[in-house]
This record gives C-alpha cells, sequence and structure tokens, in this order.
C-alpha cells in the first residue's frame, strides 16, 4: 500500500497522533519516524514538509499536548481538581508517559518549555485565587498543591503495578478508586475550619 507524499485532509492529524503514541511508548530517543510515518499512513518527505526534523516534530507533539490539556487541567474548583476531563481520561497515559520518558533522559534543552511554564503559572494562579476564594487552605504553598494534582492524575498511568500494591487488583485503575482518592485529598486541601467542621 503506498503512503501520501502530497498534502490530504486530516494527514497532518494522523501524523501527530502517531507521533504522541510513538514518543509515549519509546521517548524520543527511541522513537522513530519510519514508525510514525506508518502509522499515520504517510510518508517521512510528509512529515518533514509538515514539521522539519524529529526535534520540530517533537515539539509540535509538546505544544499540541499543552494546548489540549490548558482546558482539562483548568482549575475551576476544588471538586475537579484531582478529577481528570475527557482529554486526559482518553490521552493521559501518553502525556505521563512522555513526561516521564522526559525525566528519566533529560533533553539539553526542554521542548516548549515557554509554553509549558506559562501554563504551570496560570494554574497556579487558578490554585492562589480558590485559595482566597476559601474552597483550599490558605496556608499551603500553591506550588506543592499543583504538583501533588500532577503526582495524583499521572502515578496511576506510569506506575500501575504501584496502584496494584496498594489498592488491590480490582480497585487499582478504577474510576472508583479516582474518585475515593480526588475526595481524600481534596479533604487534606480544604481549609481547616471546613476539615474540622466535617468532623
Amino acid at each position: 500500500m503506498s503512503t501520501p507524499s502530497v498534502d490530504e485532509p486530516g494527514a497532518r492529524q494522523r501524523i501527530l497522533d502517531a507521533a504522541i503514541a510513538e514518543f509515549a511508548q519509546y521517548g524520543f530517543a527511541g522513537a522513530r519516524i519510519n514508525r510514525i510515518a506508518d502509522s499515520a499512513r504517510a510518508n517521512k518527505q510528509l512529515i518533514y514538509r509538515y514539521f522539519g526534523n524529529k526535534d520540530d516534530l517533537y515539539a509540535a507533539v509538546m505544544s499540541t499536548l499543552v494546548r489540549r490539556t490548558r482546558g482539562e487541567f483548568a482549575v475551576h474548583g476544588l471538586a475537579n481538581l484531582f478529577r481528570p476531563g475527557e482529554f486526559v481520561k482518553a490521552h493521559g497515559a501518553a502525556w505521563a508517559r512522555m513526561l516521564a520518558w522526559e525525566g528519566l533522559n533529560p533533553p539539553t534543552h526542554l521542548i516548549a518549555a515557554e509554553e509549558r511554564q506559562a501554563s504551570i503559572q496560570r494554574q497556579l494562579d487558578s490554585i492562589v485565587e480558590l485559595q482566597r476564594n476559601g474552597e483550599i487552605d490558605s496556608g499551603l504553598d500553591a506550588r506543592f498543591v499543583l504538583a501533588t494534582v500532577y503526582a495524583v492524575r499521572t502515578i496511576p498511568m506510569i506506575m500501575p503495578q504501584l496502584m496494584e500494591f496498594c489498592f488491590g487488583p480490582e480497585l487499582a485503575g478504577s474510576d472508583e478508586l479516582i474518585h475515593l482518592w480526588s475526595d481524600f485529598l481534596e479533604g487534606l486541601l480544604a481549609p481547616a475550619d471546613e476539615t474540622a467542621a466535617a468532623h
């Protein structure tokens, strides 16, 4: 079967989706343009024309994921702080694995660093606003709160064996566990007077 070398509807998105899966599975160093091309039903020339080299493709993938997760990680209230949205449910494992690969094999420079830092700052600002509104304990450092959010959302995806050891095979990986864990953490973050009232 021949692979298209000219523009066609959906080709760019297929390449991006294939690249997300490839980088998540193998990391940047292990990812191969040939496999991305085969999975996307495109050829390498089309990939290079759309995205440039492998570094540029990885940057496009990271920027795409940052944009797609912007709404998912937006902090609208304590109730949704630890509960993943639809995009994270569908693609969160790939996103978490890419971050894990990046941490295990640090690049010489972080891809899309400015865009990602700006995204983190928006989330920190949202947490501070929740603290002002009395939904989160104002004595907590917003940076630690946000780091905890990311840990809670990524650990089940990159260390499922740990979740199974802690909670057993039936509960690990289930929506029920996410809700139970979310309730537990929300209780820890709530202002002290609310926590006392709950007891």
